[in-house]
């Protein structure tokens, strides 16, 4: 370790704002680096349950699906669309893909739940808790390809797929 780096390690150099043993002027401040804040997330609003924001109950039906369960259903659904794949057209690339966004646009429309969400016992409303439009359905599955903003979430375990589509994943 050099002396520099010793010096500065015990505190000896760097203070309000004092000469470095370079030559170098250092200011320490005592507010947190922007990575710092943004990394560690923002206070949550409400020290409640999630979905308690959204007036949704804290546990059974109509309450806010956990990610476990919402994880298992995405694995279901994803493998049964790579069975017709290869079953069907002997491929697995973006075919696969393709035939999991006709899936969720069409049985979330319909039904307001895929394959694995009824397995998992979930479903996808909106807000208000109506039925999803086909406008929010599209929006949703373009998203939930994209595969990022299902991975980006808040508090209530929306992902940013679910926010921008102004849907909820809840339990049946």
């Amino acid at each position: 370790m050099s002396r520099v780096f010793r010096a500065c390690k015990a505190g000896q150099c760097c203070g309000t704002a004092t000469a470095h043993p370079l030559g170098y002027r250092v200011r320490v401040s005592k507010k947190p680096r922007v990575t710092q804040t943004w990394l560690a997330g923002e206070p949550s609003e409400s020290d409640g349950y999630p979905g308690q924001a959204l007036g949704m109950p804290e546990t059974g039906p109509g309450s806010i699906a956990r990610p476990a369960r919402r994880l298992g259903a995405l694995l279901v659904d994803w493998l049964a669309c790579t069975a017709i794949a290869v079953g069907l057209f002997q491929s697995t690339s973006v075919l696969t893909l393709g035939i999991f966004a006709l899936e969720n646009l069409v049985l979330l429309t319909t039904l307001g739940t895929t394959l694995g969400h009824r397995l998992f016992g979930l479903r996808v409303t909106g807000l208000g808790g109506g039925p999803v439009t086909p406008l929010a359905a599209l929006i949703r599955t373009a998203l939930l390809c994209l595969f990022i903003p299902a991975v980006v979430s808040d508090d209530d375990f929306r992902g940013l797929h679910d926010r921008l589509a102004g849907t909820v994943i809840v339990r049946a």
